[in-house]
């Protein structure tokens, strides 16, 4: 009288290309694009990221079931995989955030750390006395989140969902429990993997606290988000300190 309720298992597109059901980011990523109807011929080369995530045993199985925009899926799934996109000379590029070498998946990742400037005081632009050449804006220690909570389905439990937090200990012994908002990454079904990017986002948030603001001139146009430059500032005492650009106003 009644039929019993079945589970199954479905190979999707590019599901061969990763362990366990999963499939290559990159891959995704541009196929996804193509999809959208995004001209192949504006996708950059993802080589370098995609060594990065296979060096880092990152791997995703997303599933696209409602109707959303296109950059609202992509955005979910760069958010979580330690990197971003960057438009530059006509092309959609994805930039890993890693700055350290990593090995595994048969391959070895390097970043390319090499600075595109080396910004000195002569540089900055000022408009008046008053106006720091370089200024530096610092987030206060205390204030950092020190547990991160990251929602994935694991597939070794039939793909339910569950949830793996990264706690910085020392941290929390100093300034107590500090919880940020739950990062829902349902694309990931790997609990190791989990547990690496819920780290990898309670790191960079504990971290990466300085923030450095200057105005230059358009001999710099070249520079794009992402890129490397050292910054030297005999006020602020900085000698040749390595920051990435985040953002450029024009």
């Amino acid at each position: 009288a009644e039929t019993p309720n079945f589970s199954y298992l479905m190979a999707g597109i590019l599901s061969n290309t990763g362990p366990n059901n999963t499939a290559k980011p990159a891959s995704v990523i541009s196929d996804f694009l193509q999809r959208a109807a995004f001209p192949a011929a504006n996708i950059g080369d993802l080589s370098n990221a995609a060594n990065y995530w296979q060096a880092s045993n990152f791997y995703i199985s997303p599933v696209v079931d409602s109707a959303r925009p296109a950059s609202e899926y992509l955005q979910d799934w760069i958010s979580t995989l330690n990197a971003e996109f960057v438009w530059s000379d006509g092309l959609l590029k994805v930039m890993p955030y890693a700055d350290s070498i990593i090995t595994g998946g048969g391959i070895t990742f390097i970043p390319n750390l090499q600075p595109v400037f080396d910004l000195e005081d002569n540089d900055y632009l000022v408009e008046g006395a008053d106006e720091d050449p370089l200024h530096c804006s610092r987030t206060d220690l205390t204030d950092a989140y020190n547990q991160q909570p990251l929602e994935f389905h694991d597939s070794a439990n039939e793909y339910n969902i569950a949830t793996v937090t990264y706690e910085d200990s020392g941290h929390i012994e100093q300034n107590g429990i500090r919880t940020a908002g739950t990062v829902q990454a349902h694309h990931i079904t790997n609990a190791e993997q989990a547990k690496t990017i819920a780290q990898l986002i309670a790191v960079r948030g504990l971290s990466v606290r300085r923030t450095f603001t200057a105005k230059l001139g358009y001999q710099y146009f070249l520079l794009d988000p992402m890129d490397y430059v050292t910054l030297t500032d005999s006020g602020l005492g900085l000698n040749r300190v390595l920051a990435l650009v985040k953002q450029i106003d024009e």
